[in-house]
């Protein structure tokens, strides 16, 4: 296992990449095969683009929790917030599974290596914090 600060960079990467996804996804790329299923093959409509912006905004303060845990940044510790950082590493297994069963292949062959980095990284932050 990598040590908390490496640990958080390789989850930040992993944020950022489902992030950028999503940002492109909002912005009206025709790539919606690489998300939610691939119920939507081409542009997204309305309503999963609100979906990719909830999506991007939860890794990316994600990625805030993680970076803080591993003494990165210096966001504000609150006493007794140390499960904070298990809640990540909850949804990012949760996320690994949800991208390895999709239906899409598409969705696969990104989701789950970005899935795997974060929860990863996510589990390297809280065993050593």
């Amino acid at each position: 296992m990598l040590p908390p600060e490496p640990s958080a960079w390789l989850f930040t990467i992993g944020a950022l990449a489902a992030a950028g996804l999503h940002l492109v996804l909002i912005l009206g790329a025709p790539i919606g095969f690489m998300t939610m299923g691939g119920r939507n093959p081409g542009v997204l409509p309305p309503s999963a683009r609100l979906s990719s912006l909830f999506q991007a905004v939860l890794v990316l303060g994600l990625a805030v929790i993680v970076l803080n845990a591993a003494g990165v940044i210096a966001w504000p510790r609150i006493p007794g917030q140390g499960w904070l950082v298990w809640l990540v590493v909850a949804i990012s297994a949760l996320s690994l599974i949800a991208n390895t069963i999709t239906p899409s292949r598409k969705e696969r062959w990104f989701g789950m290596p970005v899935g795997a980095a974060l929860l990863i990284g996510s589990l390297g932050v809280a065993l050593g914090d």
